[in-house]
């Protein structure tokens, strides 16, 4: 177009100047002027068609070059979605968890809808099956490596969060949920009689080393049991850590003789010596064996046999217990003391009996112990019973505010009828007064019974020692400003130290009976509890003698100066209206 339009650009330019020339020889006159410009006029004419000509050809092929140049964008803006929507839908099959295989497939499929030829793809990259199609482009290539890439990271992610969920972060064994689940499939697998056994083991004095030695080096007691019991069970065994020190091991294709052998290795094995950062460890061992019974598809009810065969081990003091029929009727009869421990605090129903406290040398009372008990039908069932199953299901605390409640308001009731005032001691767990809010428990109760906080004695284990003295220390602090008295129960068969008391707040110890069972039958004998005493005058506390059943050990209390005494000399523990009628109305006992 740029020859014509010069051309015509030209002519232009050429009749301009034959104007040019004519208008400066006016003088030849305007015949000559109207010849030129009759010669003119066709000239332009014809110039201004040959360049609308060249003007609209080359906008024709303008016009054919822009849609070319549309069609060519608009087939990549096609291929672009194309691509995205096949990408998204790769995305989507990995998010769903489809298997490496269907998606790699699904990476095939797309490469080869691109390119118009077969391709198969694998984790290391596109093969071509036809060998026709065509070469993918690099930007495919770019694709392909992405979504290989993002695949592999959800397959390392997802195996990594499936570990977590089904073994323990410390100790890498199996968890709780992924020990049912073997023994489930161990139960769905039996073919002949019961060959699937757990052995439920929990460390002793475990506790102990966390407190003294750290949490850190109990971790790696952890570790270090662990690799002990995976050693000492066979190749396909699965151990597993179900919590805290707790372990489960799961023996397929075994007899009870094979368990016990496997058992019996392990105890062996975790008894041996051990040290950890140079210092030695002492731990013992509770060991539950269960097999599975036949018919039997519950791997919960198996892990609870050998969970209770454990309990019931450490119980007596030995390392390992068997489960059988005996130790069912006793768990269907704890699991039925526990539904009526519940119904009993739901109605506050505990039975009270009460058991005075008196003065040795007059034998005048001095103060009462209210004592709990539980009653199922007509029988009447110990603490031993019913106590430590409160807890271990957390119902202590309750037991030990209801007791304060109802035994408050009766000695209440006491001192407004007879009008002298008591001193009422009760037991408080160890458990309650781990808990933060035993202070605020404690001071409720009394205001429930309106009983003064001066006339309260709280009596403690020598347990609670092992607990964190320093929390318990500063709760029994705060009850003692407002006038409450603190009593060591059973002292001297307990962790009692002189540390420990100087560190308790304490005011009063109580003689365990099992020293004052033997007052008078050896002068060792005698000369333990002369030294509690001695040790009670040095740090100014008031000295109880428990279990005082004969008259010859309330004469050796005598003769050593202890201030109380309490026992079955005196009276059994009894309901309110006996304990009235005998010690409040209007005399106490005679002195012996």
């Amino acid at each position: 177009m740029s020859t014509v339009v010069g051309a015509a650009a030209a002519a232009f330019v050429a009749h301009g100047v034959v104007v040019a020339g004519l208008d400066e020889s006016a003088a030849a006159g305007t015949e000559i002027a109207a010849i030129v410009a009759m010669v003119a006029s066709p000239v332009a004419l014809i110039a201004a068609v040959v360049l609308g000509r060249a003007i609209t050809a080359e906008v024709r092929r303008s016009a054919a070059r822009e849609s070319e140049s549309t069609r060519i964008l608009n087939e990549q803006r096609r291929r672009a979605e194309h691509l995205a929507t096949g990408q998204a839908g790769v995305l989507e099959l990995i998010a769903s968890g489809t298997s490496p295989s269907g998606v790699q497939q699904a990476i095939g499929a797309l490469v080869s809808d691109e390119t118009g030829g077969a391709w198969t793809v694998s984790s290391t990259g596109l093969t071509r099956v036809d060998q026709s199609a065509e070469h993918p482009g690099q930007d495919l290539e770019v694709i392909v490596d992405r979504l290989l890439s993002v695949t592999r990271e959800r397959d390392r992610i997802t195996s990594a969060l499936t570990h977590q969920a089904t073994h323990d972060g410390l100790t890498g064994l199996a968890n709780r949920a992924a020990v049912l689940e073997r023994i489930g499939h161990a139960m769905r697998q039996r073919r002949k009689e019961p060959d699937v056994a757990v052995v439920y083991l929990d460390l002793d004095r475990f506790k102990q080393v966390n407190d003294s030695l750290g949490h850190e080096v109990g971790d790696e007691l952890l570790k270090v049991v662990a690799q002990r019991i995976t050693d000492s069970v066979r190749e396909g065994d699965t151990v597993g850590r179900i919590g805290g020190d707790e372990f489960v091991v799961v023996l397929e294709s075994i007899n009870l003789d094979q368990a016990r052998m496997v058992a019996n290795r392990m105890i062996d094995r975790l008894l041996a010596p051990l040290e950890i950062g140079g210092a030695p460890i002492d731990v013992g061992v509770s060991m539950g064996v269960a097999m599975v019974e036949l018919g039997d598809r519950d791997p919960d009810k198996l892990l609870r046999e050998a969970d209770l065969a454990m309990y019931r081990a450490k119980q007596n003091g030995v390392p390992m217990v068997e489960a059988d029929e005996d130790l069912r009727e006793w768990s269907r009869e704890r699991h039925d003391i526990e539904v009526r421990l519940r119904g009993a605090l739901a109605d506050e129903d505990l039975t009270m009996r009460y058991q005075p406290v008196v003065d040795t040398d007059t034998g005048e009372l001095r103060g009462v112990e209210a004592l709990v008990r539980l009653m199922w039908g007509d029988r009447m069932l110990s603490p031993g019973l019913f106590l430590q199953l409160a807890e271990e299901t957390g119902q202590i605390a309750q037991v030990d505010n209801q007791v304060l409640r109802a035994a408050g308001r009766q000695v209440v009731q006491w001192q407004e009828e007879y009008g002298r005032p008591l001193e009422l001691a009760i037991n408080i767990s160890g458990a309650h007064l781990a808990r933060a809010d035993v202070f605020d428990e404690v001071m409720a109760s009394l205001d429930h019974s309106g009983l003064p906080p001066e006339q309260l004695v709280l009596e403690i284990t020598e347990g609670v020692f092992l607990s964190d003295a320093t929390e318990v220390a500063k709760r029994l602090d705060l009850l003692r400003r407002l006038g409450v008295k603190v009593a060591v129960d059973d002292f001297g068969t307990g962790y009692s130290s002189l540390t420990y008391l100087q560190r308790l707040p304490v005011d009063i110890l109580k003689i365990d009976r099992a020293f004052t069972n033997r007052l008078g039958l050896t002068k060792s004998d005698d000369a333990i509890v002369r030294t509690i005493l001695d040790l009670a005058d040095a740090l100014e506390l008031d000295v109880i003698a428990e279990g005082v059943e004969t008259d010859g050990q309330l004469a050796k209390l005598r003769e050593l100066g202890c201030p109380g005494s309490q026992g079955y000399l005196f009276a059994k523990p009894s309901t309110a209206e006996d304990f009235a009628a005998q010690w409040l109305a209007p005399k106490g006992i005679e002195a012996a």
